[in-house]
């Protein structure tokens, strides 16, 4: 049994997918869009729970669990998905100045990662861990101060991409009383 095996239903997680080679990908609304998008899609259709998000230029950071199945085969299912609809947006996007750049950026990662695909858009493997019931509250603190840490924001309610702005578009699920 592997680590990622050790992740089951109900499990409250702190997950962080990172752009291969840490590119500030997620500086554009549009592709922040697909991400929010199929956030959702997921919490829909894969019974994804996403207690909280943070979505930064090279990273999505989450506070999540699944209500049936792995949380690690979800993951990998999500950014399979939303990689091959971040290539589609990047290159067809007539305003992104940086589409030969970031494609070439892309290719180089697959082939360092030596994977089968021509590009590669997140680094391979989740930076996942499970939170105790007794510290999900700090662990969620310290999630939504990571813009204000960053210097993005002054207060996590003003960041756009954070579950705790009060416009935030995810269909978020309510922490457990500890």
């Amino acid at each position: 049994m592997t680590e990622t095996d050790n992740f089951s239903p109900g499990q409250i997680n702190v997950v962080t997918l990172s752009v291969a080679g840490n590119i500030d990908v997620f500086t554009r609304y549009a592709y922040c869009d697909i991400i929010i998008e199929q956030l959702n899609s997921f919490v829909e259709q894969k019974h994804l729970l996403v207690y909280e998000y943070v979505l930064m230029p090279s990273r999505l950071h989450l506070m999540a669990g699944t209500a049936k199945g792995n949380i690690s085969r979800l993951l990998r299912d999500f950014k399979r998905i939303t990689g091959q609809q971040l290539f589609r947006a990047v290159s067809t996007n007539p305003e992104e100045d940086r589409k030969e750049w970031l494609n070439r950026l892309f290719h180089f990662y697959s082939n360092r990662y030596q994977d089968n695909s021509d590009r590669h858009f997140w680094q391979f493997g989740n930076s996942l861990r499970t939170v105790q019931k007794n510290s999900l509250e700090v662990q969620r603190n310290a999630l939504l101060q990571i813009p204000v840490q960053a210097r993005l924001v002054a207060d996590p309610s003003h960041y756009l991409y954070c579950s705790a702005w009060p416009c935030q578009r995810v269909k978020l699920c309510r922490l457990p009383q500890e």
